[in-house]
């Protein structure tokens, strides 16, 4: 019965491409390609390997329509693809900093999101 009644939940649709506008023109990127995302002003960046891409979706519209196992939000501005974490380290003042694989910049940890990395 347990069974039954878990079969009949439905299934949580979590966002699978970002439309992007370049140019004159829509792009679709696949939500595993993105690196991670960054709030910029009323825009939020789409950071991936091929570039830099702006969309007209808040941070806290992505944290809705993303899947919370595989995209994490570290920052109030930020939030980083898992699979894409090389390592997170400490600040001397205690801030966490995360290291993508396959690119240069950091991104800072805040406080509040710390505890995602405790159980690493």
């Amino acid at each position: 019965q347990v069974l039954t009644n878990l079969q009949k939940q439905p299934q949580t649709n979590y966002l699978q491409w970002i439309k992007a506008q370049q140019n004159e023109s829509v792009r679709l990127i696949p939500v595993g390609d993105v690196d991670y995302f960054q709030a910029e002003d009323k825009y939020t960046l789409v950071m991936t390997a091929e570039g830099e891409f702006l969309i007209k979706k808040s941070i806290r519209e992505l944290t809705a329509e993303l899947d919370p196992d595989k995209f994490w939000q570290i920052h109030r501005a930020t939030i980083v693809n898992v699979a894409k974490i090389e390592e997170v380290g400490r600040t001397l003042t205690g801030r966490g900093i995360v290291k993508l694989k396959n690119r240069p910049e950091q991104l800072l940890v805040s406080r509040h999101f710390l505890h995602l990395f405790k159980q690493m």
